[in-house]
């Protein structure tokens, strides 16, 4: 799959899994292969190697051990092959994922004014249901309790009543705290903690054209704001929402519509 993503903007990925080895024995196999990576202590601390650390939120099994690899900051088309690698390494170890099991995607945002950050809420806001029929039915809805949904927080509000909201922040603060918790499939809190903007919807997978295809989708929320392209209210016709998301995210015509295309059908959508 031919990825289309910016050069200049670094990313990072979290990988939820359940593991039949110890984790000393993981990282021991991704340094045979020149992923440079440790075995550590829970912490949410920014590496510049990849780490391995337990997660409680998983549900294990009898003989796996429940952990998180979490990248170091990547960039561009280097930084997917190094994840490539990664699942390569994953896939030869036999790691397995459940529902309980999640990809969380991390972009650079410190370089965001808070009109990107209100475009890219808004977006996500308008775009919620189709993103749903692109993820497994666990990842749906507000069905999830470690990525609610961005709607759900507000009941029955229109997507229009939402957006009303988002433009009355004043600042990122104010923004963040309409959602209320880092448990949302747009997480901002990211922000404060990380410099980040945080997607957490996908459900967990080591299959690395899944998750390259979610990178792309998701850094082009934040390229689309950056550039200033005003995000319109109106929602396409059931027809051309895939395409209008597309758009949206500067994926139209490339390997990654054609993958969500595929997906969206086989949902029940309409691409």
């Amino acid at each position: 799959m031919k990825i289309r993503i910016d050069e200049n903007r670094t990313f990072g990925i979290e990988l939820e899994f359940i593991l039949p080895h110890r984790s000393s024995t993981l990282a021991t196999r991704l340094n045979a292969v020149h992923i440079v990576c440790y075995s550590e202590h829970y912490n949410h601390s920014t590496r510049d190697y990849w780490k391995i650390v337990t997660d409680a939120t998983i549900n294990g099994e009898t003989g796996f051990y429940a952990m998180e690899l979490v990248s170091p900051p990547l960039r561009g088309l280097d930084g997917l092959r190094q994840l490539e690698t990664v699942c390569m390494v994953l896939n030869e170890m036999s790691v397995k994922v459940n529902r309980s099991c999640g990809l969380h995607v991390h972009h650079d945002a410190r370089d965001l004014e808070l009109e990107a950050w209100k475009d890219i809420v808004k977006s996500y806001i308008k775009y919620e249901d189709t993103i749903d029929l692109l993820m497994a039915p666990s990842r749906r809805g507000n069905g999830n309790q470690w990525c609610r949904s961005l709607k759900g927080r507000y009941g029955g509000a229109t997507v229009d009543e939402l957006w009303e909201r988002v433009d009355s922040s004043y600042d990122i603060y104010h923004l963040r705290n309409m959602f209320g918790t880092r448990y949302v499939k747009l997480n901002l809190e990211a922000a404060a903690m990380h410099g980040t903007i945080e997607y957490r919807q996908h459900g967990g997978t080591t299959n690395f054209a899944k998750i390259a295809a979610w990178v792309a989708l998701t850094q082009g929320f934040i390229t689309s704001a950056v550039a200033g392209k005003p995000v319109r209210g109106r929602v396409p016709k059931k027809g051309s929402i895939l395409a209008s998301l597309m758009r949206r995210t500067g994926l139209i015509t490339t390997d990654v519509h054609k993958f969500y295309a595929t997906r969206y059908d086989a949902a029940g959508g309409e691409a």
